[in-house]
């Protein structure tokens, strides 16, 4: 849930009905954040993580993720669920490039973290992505790369020499975005 702006509210309503959540507020004078939910008579809990881009000097916004595991078969493997809010501003998408890569980086860092086995942990990542279907940014987030060089600032960064960022392309990321 992106732009969650009463977390305590919506896990008090959620808990009624079997829900537990892990809630990343957004820093400066923000009243929301991105939050995961998920049914705690469903899925353990291992591991949870809160991301503040704004402690990476890319704006105030905030993602969480959470490691769980199916509770009916403790030898399945784990699903990395996560939820991210990116920057809105069109002109920025250097930094929207910065929160999304990181998303991810932390979202396989988490899938492999796995203790039991990483290269079977499925990732779904979700959020409010402010990216349209046929940008960079898009691209980026299906293909896990982008040739920085070849795009304006307002989509992706660009400097002579830039990297190429990249994600590890078998990391097994659905994306969900609206």
């Amino acid at each position: 849930m992106q732009e969650c702006e009463d977390f305590e509210g919506v896990r008090r309503g959620l808990a009624a009905d079997g829900y537990e959540g892990a809630h990343a507020p957004r820093s400066g004078d923000k009243a929301d954040g991105s939050s995961v939910f998920w049914r705690a008579e469903a899925f353990a809990c291992e591991a949870t993580e809160t991301i503040d881009f704004e402690t990476r000097g890319l704006k105030n916004n905030a993602a969480a993720i959470a490691r769980l595991r199916p509770r009916a078969d403790p030898r399945a493997p784990a699903l990395v669920v996560g939820c991210v809010h990116v920057l809105f501003n069109p002109k920025r998408g250097d930094v929207k490039l910065g929160q999304l890569r990181v998303f991810a980086e932390r979202a396989e860092a988490m899938r492999s973290g796995d203790p039991r086995d990483p290269s079977r942990a499925e990732v779904l990542l979700a959020g409010d992505f402010n990216a349209e279907p046929d940008s960079p940014l898009y691209h980026f987030a299906l293909m896990g790369e982008l040739d920085v060089s070849r795009v304006k600032r307002a989509v992706a960064q660009t400097r002579p020499g830039a990297a190429r960022p990249t994600l590890n392309p078998g990391m097994g990321v659905i994306l969900f975005a609206r």
